[in-house]
């Protein structure tokens, strides 16, 4: 069996003045759950209306910690020079900018 396909996932759509993002939330088989504020853990996993979050403000977590992809269209976020593949991240780092 594939681990990859048993995984959970939470894919969020997020509207920024630029443009759209998305952010896929996965849990891997061992993390306990991925909760996103404002939504109950079972029944419609859809947040309307839609959430206005401030800065720094809680978005999601999982319960144990996981994998998070973030996408963005063409001339979306640029991501900084010093970033590397493997880099332990804190939290409020930040990982780009918009043009």
């Amino acid at each position: 069996r594939q681990v990859l396909a048993i995984n959970e996932r939470c894919p969020l759509r997020i509207e920024t003045p630029a443009g759209p993002l998305f952010m896929v939330l996965v849990g891997a088989v061992i993390v306990g759950r991925i909760r996103v504020v404002g939504l109950p853990p079972d029944g419609d996993r859809r947040v309307y209306p839609p959430r206005p979050l401030e800065v720094g403000q809680e978005l999601a977590r999982f319960e144990m910690g996981s994998t998070i992809v973030l996408v963005a269209p063409p001339g979306g976020p640029t991501p900084l020079d010093s970033l590397e593949p493997g880099q332990t991240l804190r939290l409020g780092q930040v990982i780009g900018h918009f043009a």
